[in-house]
């Protein structure tokens, strides 16, 4: 299972970090004839998130060549270094040594842009981040994901609780 899970793991960098920025966005693949569902659009790139109703996306904008959205998205990059975090506990744990390294180093390199690009001081909380640098205004409770993945400072945990989850 664990060569399955990896390489699933290793798909998302090359295929949704459309400006190359160590930032994943959610998106959709060409259109494919044998498929009878929409591709290739934000609705589909919204269909991907799992959060097709939610207003998140509303303003967000679909890149045809990149085939993302042009907004990192805080839960997906929260998720995704939770899951290099996890790799790394099961190579460990099977004696894949090299892989633990890189995938715990994986982590600590996305928990570091994660905290760096994703965190809006002013409002006190993780947000998604177009790619010209402007935060998403809406919020819900994938805002929340850093907590869950480990990569929050305890200040700001602190912060986002008292500010956000228990106003």
């Amino acid at each position: 299972t664990y060569n399955r899970l990896l390489r699933w793991h290793q798909w998302w960098m090359p295929n949704r970090d459309g400006n190359q920025d160590g930032l994943l966005e959610w998106g959709s693949d060409l259109p494919a004839e044998t498929l009878h569902f929409e591709t290739h659009t934000l609705r589909a790139a919204m269909y991907e998130s799992g959060l097709d109703n939610s207003p998140m996306y509303d303003e967000a904008v679909y890149n045809p060549v990149t085939n993302t959205m042009e907004l990192a998205d805080v839960g997906l990059n929260a998720l995704y270094a939770l899951d290099a975090w996890a790799l790394s506990e099961i190579a460990a744990e099977i004696g894949n040594d090299e892989d633990a390294r890189q995938l715990h180093e994986e982590f600590v390199d996305l928990a570091d842009r994660i905290n760096r690009l994703m965190w809006n001081e002013e409002a006190g909380i993780y947000q998604n981040r177009a790619w010209d640098g402007s935060f998403s205004p809406h919020l819900s409770p994938t805002n929340f994901y850093p907590l869950i993945a480990g990569v929050v400072p305890p200040e700001r945990a602190e912060r986002m609780v008292r500010e956000h989850l228990l106003n």
